[in-house]
This record gives structure tokens, sequence and C-alpha cells, in this order.
């Protein structure tokens, strides 16, 4: 029984669809026709879908060529996206560059310190700041060093002694 009802409600409809309406707008005074409009339900069904379908059209070219689009959650996205991608190109240039820096600056203490080098490899390593025994007392600098430091001391000394030898002598008054 049920799928009667459904067919025959199709039925009705289609029906309806087809017939015609008229709508005629009249003046009080003299009920002479202003407006005679011949409606048919499929054309205002046809009508109301184009208008629906145009007005959707607009409001998403409003969304997507103007600003209100950015107040939207996916729109903004795209542009993150695009900063994501150009950071992270920046990042890599610039760890290219630290390593690039890194591999310089490890070069450099190499050959101050005399490491790995292929150019001196003949000679010694130098060891300064490594021993402050006597080894540097054999070198002219330290030999100088110590006789600068021997007569520093020695005068020192001489200023010592005459400040306390006038400090004795004084009488007291």
């Amino acid at each position: 029984m049920k799928p009667l009802r459904i067919l025959r409600s199709i039925v009705d409809f289609w029906r309806k669809m087809r017939l015609d309406y008229r709508l005629i707008l009249r003046s009080e005074g003299d009920l002479h026709a202003k407006v005679n409009i011949l409606l048919r339900p499929w054309n205002w069904l046809v009508l109301i879908s184009t208008f629906l379908v145009v007005g959707w059209l607009f409001f998403g070219a409003i969304l997507v060529y103007t600003p209100l689009g950015s107040y939207l959650p996916g729109n903004n996205r795209r542009k993150w996206e695009r900063q994501v991608v150009i950071q992270s190109q920046k990042i890599d240039s610039l760890e290219v560059y630290v390593k690039m820096c890194q591999a310089n600056m490890s070069a450099l203490r190499r050959e101050i310190l005399g490491e790995d080098s292929t150019i001196y490899q003949d000679l010694a390593k130098p060891d300064v700041g490594y021993s402050y025994g006597i080894e540097l007392l054999d070198t002219a600098l330290g030999r100088a060093d110590s006789l600068l430091r021997w007569e520093v001391e020695r005068e020192f000394a001489l200023q010592k002694a005459s400040k306390s030898r006038e400090k004795g002598t004084r009488k007291p008054q």
C-alpha cells in the first residue's frame, strides 16, 4: 500500500507542475487589468534554482576575490604553506652557510695549532699556552722577560728599604 501512495503523490506533484496559474493585478477603482502574468510552477522552479545557483556563484566569487575570504578557515592555509616553504628554504641555506663557516673555522684552528697540516707537517707542534716552565726561559723572550722582572724586583726592594729607613730615622716630635 505504501508504494502506491508514494507513486500517487509523485503523479499528483507532476500534474500540479503542469497546471497554469495567472496572476492579474487590477486597479482598485475600475478593476482594469494593470499586470497580467502567466505563472507555471515548472517555470518558477527553474527560475528559483537559477537564482540560487547564480547567487552562490556570486557569493563564492566575492569570497575568493576579496579580503573577506581571509576570514574563512581554510583560505589562510595557502599563505601559511607558502611562508613555510620560503622559511624552510632560508633555513636550509643558512644551515649550508653555518656548515661552511664551521669547516672554515676548523681548518683555521688546525692551521693555527699545527694539526693535520700538509704544508707544515715537518715542523713541531707549537706548545703555546701549555707549558710555563723553564722551557720558556730558554727562548730570547724568556731571558729578556726574566731580566726585566729581576730589575723591577730590585727597584721595588730598594724603594721598600728606603721607606723603612725613613720611618726608622724620624724623630718623634
